[in-house]
Order: C-alpha cells, then sequence, then structure tokens
C-alpha cells in the first residue's frame, strides 16, 4: 500500500509499531499467520491498533476465512489513539488454523493501520 510497511519508533506515545496500509480502494494489506491453538483451553487473539490522525480504517479478522471481527479503527474508537479488541479462538482448539488481520480501506483517506501488538493468549 502507500508508502509500504514500516517499522516506526513512536505513534500515540507507543514505541515500534507496525504501520500498514490497505494495497488499494479494493485489496487489502493482510497479515497472516498459522498456529495450532491448544486443545481444552480458551484461547484468544489480542491485538493493539490505531488509526492515523488524519483518517480511519477497518480492520477484519479472519479465522480459517470466517469472519471473527469488523471493527472501525478511528478516533471516534479509540481511546487515546489506541484501541485494545480481543477475539476469541476457543472454537478452534485442538486444529491448525490460518489467521488473517486485514487492514482494509473505509474511504481511501488517510487509512493506515498502526499495530502495537498481537498476542495470543491461552488459558
Amino acid at each position: 500500500g502507500v508508502d509500504g510497511i514500516a517499522l516506526l519508533n513512536n505513534h500515540f506515545g507507543r514505541d515500534s509499531v507496525l504501520r500498514t496500509h490497505p494495497v488499494s480502494r479494493d485489496s487489502n494489506c493482510v497479515l497472516s499467520q498459522k498456529l495450532k491453538v491448544p486443545d481444552g483451553k480458551k484461547t484468544k487473539l489480542i491485538l493493539d491498533v490505531a488509526h492515523d490522525p488524519r483518517g480511519d480504517w477497518r480492520l477484519v479478522v479472519r479465522g480459517n476465512g470466517e469472519r471473527l471481527a469488523d471493527e472501525m479503527i478511528s478516533k471516534e474508537t479509540c481511546k487515546d489513539g489506541w484501541r485494545t479488541l480481543t477475539v476469541d479462538l476457543s472454537k478452534f482448539a485442538g486444529t491448525e488454523m490460518k489467521l488473517d488481520l486485514h487492514n482494509q480501506a473505509n474511504d481511501w483517506s488517510y487509512e493506515f493501520g498502526y499495530w502495537g501488538g498481537a498476542r495470543i493468549v491461552s488459558e
């Protein structure tokens, strides 16, 4: 996407932030990972994401192609610039899954996605 993928020193007070941008209005930037979800445990994805002060973007989380979350990331939805989103992955327990994180275009104006953290937690 615009300006490619970059690792920023700081964004909204957080260090070491990954910045992405959709490739086009119709083509998302997608971060993908295959992972084995532990059997017999409650597992969740915890994301810390932010927006560009001049724009917003749509975050879509997919597990094995299934839409698990769909959220606007904007000044209205982020506290202090950041939003923490938790997505339950327990339905995939005992399987290997493909996790896709989409930085999707909304209105094609400063739709940079900022990723402050992505972690998988099993309890």
